[in-house]
């Protein structure tokens, strides 16, 4: 999430406009999760029953929602407070789709159904077509997420 979350606050300081900044977040988190990024497994490893694999995924997503806690709390500490209003919404757009992901995980409402298909699907475009359906490493995705946080970090902050 830390990911989606910087690229929306750049969105959010590059589009001034809430409204923009939020639907340009939300759009961009399709266009970075058809990047390989060795998460591919994590929900299946919750659903798998098994304890370790369960906690193994709610570990993960537990440090990754920390992270991007205190990563938006440095975005917007460092942001001018006029661009505050655009950036939370970029972030908010770009977060959203994995939140509406789990929603639906909880809930299991059928109106969510069809949009957890496509997210899902939209994960396997270039994994499909450039890894023959394999997904990255987990350790190789860890590190290019981490990579690539600190960089648009750097930018944003």
């Amino acid at each position: 999430m830390v990911s989606h979350a910087a690229v929306g606050a750049l969105i959010g300081a590059a589009v001034p406009n809430s409204y923009a900044a939020f639907s340009l977040g939300f759009l961009s988190h399709f266009v970075l999760d058809m990047i390989p990024h060795g998460d591919e497994m994590m929900l299946e490893n919750y659903k798998s029953g098994k304890k370790s694999k369960a906690r193994r995924a709610m570990a993960y997503v537990t440090m990754d929602a920390i992270i991007t806690a205190y990563a938006i709390m440095a975005i917007l500490s460092s942001a001018p407070a006029s661009l505050h209003g655009p950036m939370k919404w970029g972030i908010v757009g770009s977060i959203l789709p994995d939140l509406l992901v789990g929603a639906y995980e909880v809930t299991k409402v059928k109106w969510l159904r069809g949009y957890v298909a496509f997210h899902h699907r939209n994960h396997h475009r270039l994994i499909g077509k450039l890894r023959q359906g394999r997904d990255i490493p987990f350790n190789w995705g860890l590190a290019y997420q981490i990579a690539g946080a600190i960089l648009l970090l750097k930018v944003v902050i």
